[in-house]
């Protein structure tokens, strides 16, 4: 970090905030008297770049993460169609302070691009501009130590839609449609805290697909029950620097949609007692296909499986 001075600053969320803070580190060290020749040292200063050895340890002073949220939704029932229930909300998530392990390169950034500088205990809790130190030569030295803080924050944007839908077959009994769809619009971290300057994307990867559909069919008669569940993930990709990778870098870069199934029939043999036999990942998928096998990235790594359950109440 402050190397090279111009390019470095230029990358800064307030350029002119850390060209000053690092030509005051520089002169603090004593490799320069005024701020003419900081930045003199800083423009042709170059970061060693080698593995550094350091600790971590816990922080007492951590707060409770805080959110603000909202939604907004509507449901439609339609009387032309007895029964049906449409519903959609948007949903609208800012999380601040979440407890993040601190590297050191943003330790050091954090140092760096603080207005408090030298001292950052007012904006993270801890002086992070302590938790590592400078050689002779200006490099980071070994020994640097670092915690956990209310650093971070995330963003979530996205919309659910539902809807359900009972058919009465008289005395045939009852079908149940349900289906849920949601839409993950935006999912965007910053470890920072800022994004400006460290915020990445993740809706679209394997862990936040941007679409999840559950659809369900319930039959019921006399106390006997029988259920279909569909579960569907929409394809993803692999994502480098909070957007999706190309093929210069990953010439397998997309993971396929995944389809799990689950069934259940039962019967309530009276007020008390219900037996029910379940079947949970029917077809068994447990990689996010060919590519999830390679990267070992796991939808359930169980795979399929049954359970018998009974219930009784005394």
């Amino acid at each position: 970090w402050c190397a090279p001075g111009p390019r470095c600053c230029r990358s800064a969320a307030a350029p002119a905030v850390r060209r000053t803070n690092c030509s005051a580190a520089v002169i603090a060290s004593g490799l320069a008297s005024d701020p003419v020749t900081a930045d003199a040292f800083l423009a042709t200063f170059q970061p060693a770049g080698v593995g550094l050895s350091g600790t971590y340890a816990g922080n007492t002073g951590l707060q409770p993460e805080k959110a603000t949220s909202w939604t907004v939704g509507s449901t439609l029932t339609p009387s032309q169609i007895s029964g049906l229930s449409i519903s959609a909300d948007y949903i609208h998530l800012d999380l601040n302070g979440t407890i993040v392990p601190t590297g050191l390169g943003q330790g050091i950034q954090s140092c760096y691009d603080s207005p408090n500088y030298p001292d950052t205990s007012s904006e993270t809790g801890t002086n992070l501009c302590n938790s590592f130190t400078r050689d002779s030569a200006f490099q980071i030295a070994n020994g640097y130590s670092l915690t956990f803080l209310n650093l971070g924050s995330i963003r979530v944007r996205a919309v659910n839609i539902s809807a359900a839908y009972p058919i009465d077959l008289g005395n045939l009994g009852k079908i149940s449609l349900r289906t849920n769809a949601y839409r993950l619009l935006k999912y965007e971290t910053a470890a920072s805290g800022d994004f400006s300057l460290d915020g990445i994307r993740s809706d679209g990867t394997f862990s936040r697909p941007k679409w999840e559909i559950q659809t369900s069919a319930r039959y019921e008669k006399d106390g006997f029950y029988i259920n279909g569940t569909w579960n569907y993930r929409a394809p993803t990709r692999i994502f480098s620097s909070g957007a999706p990778a190309g093929p210069e870098l990953f010439p397998f870069n997309r993971y396929p949609a995944l389809n799990i199934f689950d069934a259940a029939i039962g019967v309530d043999v009276n007020e008390d007692m219900r037996l029910q036999l379940s079947a949970t990942n029917l077809t068994d998928v447990t990689y996010g296909g060919n590519l999830g096998y390679l990267f070992q990235d796991y939808y359930d790594q169980i795979g399929r499986r049954f359970q018998a359950t009974v219930i009784a109440k005394f």
